[in-house]
């Protein structure tokens, strides 16, 4: 069981994204976050989840999504 919120995990989140972009994650097209709280995936874990499902970085230039996730 985690020991974190939801939003303490999206803020988690939220950080690493504003960190490699300059936004986050409220400025990007959705991605199933909770979904990936909820299978108990780190905050990088779900990032990466969300670049390889296609949802959250679909509109981020590649360069900027190389900073994201490598």
């Amino acid at each position: 069981m985690r020991e974190e919120t939801f939003g303490e995990w999206m803020n988690k989140v939220n950080r690493i994204v504003v960190s490699a972009i300059g936004v986050g994650v409220n400025d990007l097209p959705d991605a199933t976050w909770r979904d990936y709280y909820d299978d108990e995936l780190s905050p990088q874990e779900a990032i990466e989840a969300a670049a390889d499902d296609g949802y959250a970085f679909e509109d981020v230039p590649e360069k900027l999504l190389e900073l994201l996730i490598g």
